[in-house]
């Protein structure tokens, strides 16, 4: 909507684009992401909207409050003139959620198509696998299973491989067509995107159907069309290319957020997986008709895939405590059952035969590609990743034996705004993050993959080293306690978090413990033997401490997060997630608010705020870019301290004769379209 999409409602003029709503003579200046709520509800008038509906628009996969909309709201109604009790712009429906009610005047014909819609997420923000949740970054969506029993002989497969495509980026979604003989894929770059086909044996390519929106995971109806989702904003159609006369027929099933699609062997039956992040679901349709057939939902359904021939689908999804199971649902029979095996990540599955079925993932910080026995609940490795490499979106052709596969290499950069160390030496071209500097040691420690697992290192004076042995999938950013000799971090599967701490001097674990599931580490405390951390639960966080002695946690602060600083005055400085205000609590117990956040700087992630010698630091995203603000507790006038890269996802801000920041910055991911031809049985 940005430079052709502003709207009337009532006598207020609101342009989008400058930021600005307008009443007569009357200008107000409204935050950004206060603009994108507002448009998002605009955009979805007369509906009832929930907070994780807005949420997960917006913000998606992003773990925050959802008082950050409550915030929004209560803002847009102050400059509205807007009453809860009575109201004509915004309602509050009783534990449902918001709905715009006021008539809506476009100034152009467009409506909410334009910029601030393609700001909310979008299809091709799924392959874009950095992701930042809650502090720390997630890799993919999901990796590995972890097997009962997992024969690894890796001789029992003859694995020959080609290159599909020789184009490095912008690429998805491989699929091969029933005679085996071809290839299509998503392709894109700045113009748009495109269906294109791939000769077997040639890297011949030949674009099918261009389109200047989103295309969604083609799959193959017969030799002659393809079936493939297009989506423009959140809106999706299900589409069919006919390849000989080239003419595309809309099917007429429609949903928001077209994630992936997946056909059975017989053509005849479609799964259509959508929602927004964290409220996945699968649509099974008929072919004939694309009439949806009724099966039950299942939370966070995702990465469904039909068997090769049994009429059963294979899924991953949520139970109601949260934690990820692998499923299978027979359509015939309604028979749902949970497969007994422990998950731990999945990058992509795919059926191979009659109760087997691909398996791309991770186990013990290795990424591989397994297939799975379903009856005999048996894993058999047949490929594993070079190290920094992961396999995802799997595709097989069982009669020539071939799966189609996209391979990723991933390289995160650490970088530093005026800190006391140079970055030479550092980065190793693969997966380094989460760094933290310990400025009485003047060593940087962080994450890295480099050896093929996740392991933390050090780096002082130009010399780098490996501190820990662990072959974990990763790790998440650490704290150091007060002596600066020992280290606490989190080790995140899906279902389950372990916090260990480091003796830094001799390498050694001195604590295991199982943690919430995304319990994020936020400062040491050696007054009292333990840390603290914060850990949401319904999407409400709040702050404990945990005890080393009693390895046991406390709550300590209700609807808090981000930081959490003791001084040497018994004070302590927290985030109230809120009211998204700075707190301070004296000696003596009372609690008050220090300094408010601009909605700018909202969310912030664990470590991108932090209180040093009476200063507040935080990261803020301005007009100018992304910056580090400070501001003096006492005198609570912010003022701008270093400019950031505008995708930089600040891990350590610290200051020794000047402020200084640490960061994780992506660089462009390498993507190939493999093809490999998977020669071998499975062995008793």
């Amino acid at each position: 909507m940005q430079g052709k999409g502003d709207f009337l409602v009532g006598d207020y003029k609101v342009q989008p684009t400058h930021n600005k709503i307008r009443l007569n003579d009357q200008e107000f200046h409204v935050e950004p992401k206060i603009m994108q709520v507002l448009c998002y509800l605009v955009e979805h008038a007369q509906q009832v909207l929930s907070k994780q509906q807005i949420l997960d628009a917006l913000w998606p996969g992003q773990t925050i409050g959802q008082d950050v909309i409550t915030r929004a709201i209560f803002e847009l109604r102050k400059i509205f003139s807007d009453s809860a009790k009575s109201p004509k712009f915004i309602s509050t429906i009783s534990r449902k959620g918001y709905c715009f009610i006021h008539p809506v005047q476009y100034t152009e014909t467009n409506n909410l198509t334009g910029e601030h819609v393609a700001m909310l997420p979008s299809r091709n923000r799924i392959n874009a696998v950095f992701m930042v949740s809650g502090g720390f970054l997630l890799l993919a969506i999901i990796a590995t299973l972890m097997a009962l029993s997992d024969k690894e002989e890796l001789q029992q497969f003859d694995v020959e491989t080609s290159l599909i495509s020789h184009q490095s980026k912008g690429i998805s979604s491989p699929v091969i067509s029933p005679a085996g003989d071809r290839v299509v894929y998503v392709a894109s770059n700045n113009n748009g995107y495109a269906l294109t086909e791939s000769t077997m044996g040639t890297q011949n390519t030949k674009p099918l159907h261009k389109s200047k929106t989103l295309l969604v995971s083609p799959v193959w109806l017969n030799e002659h069309e393809v079936i493939y989702a297009q989506c423009e904003g959140s809106e999706c159609t299900t589409n069919q290319l006919h390849l000989t006369h080239n003419t595309v027929t809309e099917k007429g099933f429609q949903d928001k957020f077209i994630r992936r699609l997946s056909i059975n062997t017989q053509k005849t039956q479609l799964l259509v997986e959508s929602g927004a992040i964290g409220d996945r679901q699968f649509t099974l349709l008929n072919t004939n008709d694309y009439q949806p057939i009724e099966i039950p939902s299942f939370k966070g359904a995702r990465l469904a895939v039909f068997d090769a021939e049994l009429p059963v689908i294979y899924f991953l999804s949520y139970t109601d405590r949260g934690f990820i199971t692998f499923n299978s649902y027979n359509v015939d029979s309604g028979q749902h059952q949970t497969l007994n095996f422990k998950v731990d990540t999945v990058f992509s599955i795919a059926p191979k035969a009659k109760g087997q079925i691909w398996v791309s993932g991770r186990r013990d910080g290795q990424a591989s590609i397994w297939l799975f026995d379903v009856g005999a609940n048996e894993f058999h490795k047949v490929l594993d990743a070079s190290p920094g490499e992961i396999f995802t979106e799997l595709n097989y052709h069982l009669p020539t034996n071939q799966l189609a596969y996209k391979s990723v290499e991933r390289n995160i950069d650490i970088g530093q705004v005026d800190a006391p160390f140079t970055i030479d030496s550092i980065n190793s071209g693969m997966i380094d993050m989460n760094a933290v500097y310990l400025e009485k040691r003047e060593e940087l420690v962080f994450a890295s993959n480099r050896t093929g697992f996740y392991e933390l290192w050090r780096s002082k004076q130009g010399a780098t080293e490996k501190i820990t042995n662990l072959k974990t999938n990763v790790i998440d950013r650490p704290i150091y306690s007060p002596a600066q000799d020992k280290l606490a971090f989190t080790s995140a599967t899906l279902n389950k978090s372990v916090l260990r701490v480091l003796n830094i001097e001799n390498g050694e674990i001195e604590l295991e413990h199982k943690m919430p599931k995304k319990a994020f580490l936020l400062s040491w405390d050696s007054d009292k033997n333990g840390l603290y951390y914060s850990a949401a639960n319904d999407g409400n966080y709040t702050i404990y401490f945990f005890s080393f002695e009693q390895r046991s946690s406390t709550p300590v602060a209700l609807n808090a997060g981000v930081l959490m600083h003791n001084t040497q005055n018994s004070e302590r400085y927290f985030g109230n997630m809120l009211t998204a205000n700075l707190m301070k609590e004296a000696s003596d117990g009372s609690i008050s608010a220090v300094y408010q956040l601009p909605f700018s700087a909202i969310p912030l992630s664990p470590h991108q705020a932090t209180v040093i010698e009476k200063n507040f630091f935080y990261v803020d995203n301005t007009n100018a870019g992304r910056v580090v603000t400070q501001v003096e507790i006492d005198n609570p006038k912010p003022e701008l301290v270093l400019n950031l890269p505008q995708s930089a996802f600040v891990t350590h801000i610290g200051k020794g004769e000047k402020p200084y920041a640490i960061y994780d910055l992506l660089v462009v991911d390498k993507q190939q379209l493999v093809l490999s031809t998977i020669n071998g049985t499975l062995t008793e």
